[in-house]
């Protein structure tokens, strides 16, 4: 049944963001309140939460309306990766939003391409593309780890006679694992270590997503 919604106060952050699982939780909870919301006060209308897998999505929506203090929420905004189909996962959000009467938005990751349309792919994706030049003093620059991290991953694809059915994921953390730094982390652990670059451009897009979700939630005061 995946865990239940518990809403922060809802009248100081009436913005709610639902997000696709915990390491995506806690990456955009690292962007938000201790990048964001230091450029502009606006994003601190925002709060998180997880909504679990995809097919839980539908359900929580529905039942998110008996939880307490959300009589106080004014928009909505849901972020999900697209994953190997963006038409797909665009379309399964749309259908999920007719079970709530609220004003709702929603992003895809890794987000557009530069047609304005979405992209297949996830965080891992958007992460490898916002990696830092550096993590740290005696470190190889992401640029390098990612190319050495990708010949050896093709290496192993051609070893072992099959590809890796989420190369993103194994990309990403081949990259964290050929650090001291990150070795251990998962994505929002690296996120808090420092290891993405928050004005990257290839996050112009979901700020401005953050930016109208967290607008709507100004303009209801």
């Amino acid at each position: 049944m995946g865990k239940k919604f518990e809403l922060a106060n809802s009248e100081e952050h009436p913005c709610l963001l639902l997000c696709e699982g915990v390491d995506e939780k806690n990456f955009l909870i690292w962007y938000l309140n201790n990048y964001l919301s230091k450029q502009s006060r606006v994003f601190d209308n925002i709060q998180i939460c997880d909504f679990g897998g995809n097919e839980e999505l539908s359900k929580k929506l529905t039942l998110l309306p008996a939880v307490a203090g959300f009589e106080n929420i004014k928009a909505i905004g849901i972020i999900r990766d697209a994953e190997g189909d963006a038409t797909g996962a665009e379309e399964s959000i749309r259908n999920c939003l007719t079970t709530i009467d609220i004003s709702t938005s929603y992003y895809l990751l890794p987000g557009k391409n530069v047609n304005g349309q979405w992209q297949n792919g996830t965080l891992e994706d958007l992460s490898v593309k916002i990696l830092k030049k550096f993590f740290g003093v005696n470190e190889l620059a992401s640029e390098k780890i990612l190319h050495l991290a990708d010949e050896f991953l093709s290496e192993v694809e051609r070893t072992r006679g099959c590809r890796f059915t989420r190369k993103h994921k194994n990309l990403l953390h081949t990259v964290f694992s050929s650090t001291d730094k990150l070795v251990t982390a998962k994505i929002g652990e690296a996120a808090k270590m420092g290891a993405f670059d928050w004005e990257s451009d290839y996050l112009n897009d979901l700020r401005q997503f953050l930016f109208e979700l967290a607008q709507r939630g100004e303009m209801s005061r």
